[in-house]
């Protein structure tokens, strides 16, 4: 991803609060990151899903994206791309587009520099196939809040 792929900007989202939980994400994924297993050890916090986390293609409309699926990619380094701001790691938190309208792309978040982060296309087939391609795992219908999250996390 070169710097002109990214406009450091997260187009907005069929889902609620979805610009306010990226910023609150890009403060404290970190906090996600370290507590994978604690994460996956609990169904209700790794099929929870969050507003800003989706797959969205035509045919498949908005599919939304549990928890434990995004730690997963990301520690295996399939949902991670480079900063282009600071060089850390942004993780993604979804992809969207259409293959006849040609427009596609993912969004993220860097925790360093706290950016929230869009790419090119290119990057999304990847990105697809990857999602498609593990388990998708329990997912419970309801979303869990951000906020209530971290401060169970933080209690832990």
């Amino acid at each position: 991803m070169n710097g002109s792929d990214n406009n450091n900007v997260l187009k907005p989202s069929p889902r609620e609060n979805a610009w306010e939980e990226a910023r609150l994400l890009a403060r404290t994924i970190g906090l996600l990151v370290e507590n994978s297993r604690q994460i996956a050890r609990d169904p209700t916090l790794s099929g929870c899903c969050l507003n800003t986390a989706y797959i969205g293609l035509p045919h498949l409309k908005t599919r939304a994206i549990a928890l434990g699926r995004l730690l997963d990619l990301w520690n295996q380094d399939k949902w991670t791309e480079t900063c282009p701001a600071c060089g850390e790691t942004v993780y993604i938190l979804g992809a969207g587009g259409g293959a006849l309208s040609g427009r596609n792309g993912w969004w993220g978040v860097c925790g360093h520099c706290q950016g929230v982060l869009s790419g090119s296309r290119e990057k999304f087939y990847q990105l697809y196939s990857e999602f498609a391609g593990g388990p998708s795992g329990p997912a419970h219908p309801e979303q869990i809040d951000l906020g209530d999250l971290l401060t169970e996390l933080r209690a832990a």
